[in-house]
């Protein structure tokens, strides 16, 4: 049987253990050493307390662990299924339970990398559509395609480019579609690229000559037009770097 002032040691050893373990929150193994000293002196107060306090902590802190778990795993299965504004939401929720995670605030940062990216394609989508219909309108069929082609570079799976290009080249092949129309067509993409470019609006220039590119593959000075748009590029991203 321990006596007295053993007992009065190991109370002393395990409330000295626990509160440090409190104190650096390790609030599992104090709860765990609180009961140990509660064992040696039943009647102290304080281990009791401590016990009841942890016990109340531990139930919280395991319903919030099991609450950001539960919301990770629904973001998660979001993000998998190309859902990206809800699996954002739910990423945002994951990170309100647990603000010190920062697995959901970097997922929260790559869904918004995604979807600027994606408005970003929309948009380019978009107009490069409204020029290639609009010369379609005005049946210059080898422009709109080109405008097209370029198009379906931006959104592979879209349907309406795919159908523009085959209702095109079936209009150009009942057309003379001869070394004439060819130089003008390629003349219109040049000239139109050559103002955007002396007007310094670089992405339109760029399309421009990558029109005129699919109209004469062969020709280089489209090709050499586009490297010095993109050497501009280049430049300008080195200097947003370096500013």
């Amino acid at each position: 049987m321990v006596d007295k002032q053993t007992r009065e040691e190991m109370y002393a050893q395990s409330i000295a253990a626990a509160d440090k373990l409190y104190n650096s929150k390790g609030y599992q193994n104090a709860l765990l050493e609180y009961q140990h000293a509660a064992s040696y002196k039943p009647e102290e107060q304080y281990p009791k307390d401590r016990i009841k306090e942890l016990t109340a902590l531990l139930a919280v802190m395991k319903a919030r662990d099991e609450s950001y778990k539960k919301s990770i795993a629904s973001a998660d299965k979001l993000f998998d299924d190309v859902s990206y504004e809800p699996s954002k939401a739910e990423y945002q929720n994951a990170s309100k339970i647990k603000p010190e995670e920062i697995y959901p605030i970097n997922r929260i940062k790559e869904i918004d990398g995604i979807l600027a990216r994606l408005k970003n394609a929309k948009e380019e989508y978009n107009r490069l559509v409204d020029i290639a219909d609009s010369f379609y309108v005005t049946k210059k069929y080898i422009n709109a395609k080109a405008n097209y082609l370029q198009a379906l570079k931006v959104k592979p799976n879209e349907s309406y480019p795919k159908e523009m290009i085959a209702k095109a080249d079936n209009l150009i092949s009942g057309q003379e579609a001869n070394s004439k129309a060819l130089d003008e067509a390629y003349q219109v993409a040049i000239s139109n690229a050559d103002k955007f470019f002396l007007g310094k609006e670089y992405d339109k220039a760029k399309t421009g000559y990558q029109n005129a590119l699919g109209i004469k593959p062969d020709e280089q000075s489209p090709k050499d037009k586009i490297r010095e748009i993109d050497a501009i590029f280049a430049k300008i991203d080195k200097q947003k770097e370096t500013g």
